[in-house]
């Protein structure tokens, strides 16, 4: 072909003109044909290379992940020491605040960026230089955001880097770290709580008799005896005891509370004069409360146990010296606390914060202090379930804890406790108090002999007439032979031959008025407590009880119609 000859290179730079003069008409006539087809040949590839470019550019600008075309500068090491933009789209613009990037290196685009990140460096340097790809996730200091990076070379000492804000997405897989982590911790806390529920029933009726024979033995004796101590020890210890199981429930959920509306101020106040007798001189207690803090519903024995155990633990953290700070305001919990944070609810909250300027607690003890029995305290100093009570507390009363904490900086309790709303109708106990002995019969019914015959002892000692029966078949034929002199049926649920619920029916049967209450060893939220309530039961109490207290109930029961 003629035009091959004269033109070797039609993308070439420079193109030979043909020798017109030497060629004939026919060959003539073919060059300008061969150069027409070639020429157009020549626009149809520009024009495809223009769409081309064009499509690229679309692609580019249009990409929702951010697009960056570089080159990378070395140093006289020939290390990686920064880069050039050739080419940003869009995206990348908006998601880095960053314009007019183009020719712009990005040690002046972006101050501090090379301190900052010295590894993006090595990564770009070393795509560009083996043209091998690499994908990672990096926390950009600069911008404050989480992104996904992929990195690959087109072309040697270059590089394009395609970026996706992941911040949102890493946001909330921390929230579901997070959440996942209070689930595994209710969970451990639900199987030792199930655990302590198996027991809960025995144990209780054994401290029952430890707690009531020395209680009676106690009454008979003088301060000044020499065996006063001694018992007076033995009914401490069972004391402990029971509040040891009750601290297993607690924490467990599976205990009853008595809410009433509360003002947390007062209490708090009235327990700093309790504190004060009972911390070193040199711990100062400072107060801190909203002027107008909200009332909340709650059990008020409950919430002196919560500021109890926060202060024992604050004072052995801080010896004989440091501040202790309560505080109580008013606050608002959004969706956003609440989505990382079970079973909190939106809405209005007392915050109760408890700090003390301790020896402070590093991660890893910090992630373990609301389980049971863990304690930093040396062997026999403490059993562990200070703050696994106050956190069963907090959850039984729908609220929240959280605990900040650094070695050498304190400690700082955080407590949310739903708020009562300002339109809500309150109304205060003001329920005169009960006297203690009575000469009515009592009919106790139990399966457990050493829980009998002590609280027989005891309700005699009041001056009551007492009946026994050991299960729920002998209750009934007592009742019947001598229901109208029994004034009072104190009754188990756990029996054989006929249980205790199954009596309570058939007494009611008898006499509907009949008063009745329920006093076992099983929780007292259980499903059995609410049937026997909802049966016609007064009142439930869980073992072992304190006698001074069942003798107030019981004698105010009896002053009821």
């Amino acid at each position: 072909m003629i035009w091959s000859r004269v033109a070797t290179d039609i993308h070439g730079k420079s193109l030979t003109s043909p020798d017109i003069s030497t060629l004939s008409a026919e060959e003539l006539q073919q060059f300008v044909h061969e150069f027409h087809i070639q020429n157009i040949a020549l626009e149809i590839r520009n024009q495809e290379l223009q769409e081309s470019q064009s499509c690229y550019r679309m692609l580019c600008q249009n990409m929702l992940e951010g697009f960056a075309y570089c080159k990378i500068l070395y140093d006289e090491d020939c290390r990686p020491c920064d880069w050039i933009y050739l080419d940003v789209n869009r995206a990348f613009e908006r998601l880095s605040g960053l314009n007019n990037l183009v020719g712009v290196k990005v040690t002046e685009a972006i101050p501090g960026i090379k301190e900052a990140h010295p590894e993006l460096f090595e990564i770009y340097g070393r795509v560009a230089l083996t043209g091998q790809s690499e994908k990672f996730e990096i926390d950009f200091k600069p911008l404050g955001i989480f992104l996904d990076i992929s990195v690959f070379s087109p072309a040697k000492d270059h590089f394009i880097a395609v970026f996706e804000n992941v911040t949102d997405r890493r946001r909330a897989q921390k929230e579901n770290e997070a959440l996942q982590a209070q689930l595994i911790q209710a969970q451990k806390m639900e199987a030792i709580g199930t655990l302590a529920g198996g027991i809960y029933h025995d144990f209780n009726n054994l401290l029952q008799v430890i707690v009531g024979y020395s209680e009676i033995l106690l009454q008979r004796k003088q301060l000044n005896e020499s065996d006063y101590a001694d018992l007076e020890q033995i009914y401490e210890a069972g004391k402990r005891g029971a509040e040891l199981i009750q601290g297993l429930m607690t924490f467990s959920r599976k205990d009853d509370i008595q809410t009433k509306p509360i003002n947390l101020e007062v209490q708090i106040r009235q327990f700093k004069n309790i504190l004060s007798r009972t911390i070193h001189k040199m711990i100062r207690i400072e107060l801190m409360f909203d002027p107008a803090l909200a009332l909340i519903k709650a059990d008020p024995g409950q919430m002196e146990q919560v500021l109890m155990n926060l202060a024992v633990n604050a004072r052995d953290a801080m010896s004989d010296k440091g501040k202790i700070t309560i505080g109580a305001k008013n606050t608002i919990l959004d969706e956003t606390y609440c989505n990382t944070h079970v079973g909190v609810k939106p809405g209005p909250y007392v915050l109760l914060t408890f700090s003390d300027t301790g020896t402070g607690m590093d991660k890893e003890t910090l992630s373990h202090i609301f389980e049971p029995f863990f304690t930093t305290k040396a062997e026999g100093k403490g059993t562990g379930l200070g703050l696994a009570t106050v956190y069963g507390i907090v959850k039984r009363h729908n609220g929240s804890i959280d605990c900040e904490s650094e070695p050498g900086h304190g400690t700082t309790f955080k407590i949310y406790l739903p708020a009562i709303p300002p339109d809500e109708k309150v109304s205060i106990d003001k329920t005169p108090v009960s006297p203690k002995s009575g000469m009515e019969t009592i009919l106790f019914v139990d399966d457990e002999e050493p829980v009998r015959i002590v609280s027989s002892r005891m309700l005699k000692s009041a001056g009551y007439g007492v009946l026994t029966a050991c299960n729920g078949k002998q209750a009934v034929d007592l009742f019947k032979r001598e229901g109208g002199n029994i004034s009072l049926v104190i009754l188990d649920l756990l029996m054989p031959v006929m249980d205790g619920q199954e009596c309570l029916e058939e007494i009611l049967r008898i006499d509907p008025k009949a008063k009745v209450i329920i006093a076992t060893g099983v929780t007292t939220n259980n499903k059995q407590i609410s049937l026997a309530i909802d049966t016609g039961a007064r009142v439930a109490v869980h073992k072992p009880y304190d006698m001074t207290e069942m003798l107030k109930m019981i004698r105010d029961i009896l002053g009821k119609t």
